[in-house]
């Protein structure tokens, strides 16, 4: 996208990822400068019931944590370096427990949390595959290039899928 000044900017691409099936669940497109705290409650928003969610610290939000445990799943966020055991929960319980499991018993959460890999291997078949720019220029219809890019990993990943 080319803004105002003349500059080019760049996109974001958010994605709620199923890792047992390998495919996205939910995306949403936002400018590259927005921050990633706030489009996570978009992407939620549709889910039903969560076992648990893996995240990196850009989603790392008091709400989004207690938002994922109010639809019945464990948060796994990885926390900033500036948040300690004495953090307050402000009105969300389900951080208290996060951070606390999280500082008590880092070996259990890496266990869980290295399968966040997977989602970063997404990202990396996506820009493999299709290439890490999109070629429309009005703003809906780059959403619709990366939607249609989307919709075919998925069916790709189902077949595969199906065929074991």
């Amino acid at each position: 996208m080319v803004s105002k000044k003349g500059r080019r900017g760049f996109l974001k691409l958010h994605v709620l990822y199923d890792l047992e099936s390998r495919t996205v669940v939910s995306l949403r497109v936002t400018e590259g400068s927005r921050h990633d705290s706030p489009v996570f409650r978009d992407l939620i928003r549709d889910v039903g019931r969560l076992e648990c969610l893996l995240a990196d610290s850009g989603y790392l939000a008091r709400k989004n944590v207690q938002l994922v445990a109010d639809k019945g799943g464990v948060p796994f966020v990885k926390l900033k370096k500036n948040v300690d055991r004495n953090s307050k929960p402000r009105g969300c319980p389900a951080w208290k427990d996060m951070v606390r499991f999280q500082l008590d018993h880092p070996r259990k959460f890496r266990r869980v949390y290295r399968f966040r890999v997977l989602v970063e291997s997404f990202f990396s078949v996506f820009k493999s595959k299709f290439l890490d720019f999109v070629r429309c220029r009005l703003p809906a219809s780059i959403f619709t290039e990366i939607f249609g890019k989307i919709i075919l990993l998925n069916l790709i990943q189902v077949i595969k899928m199906q065929k074991t």
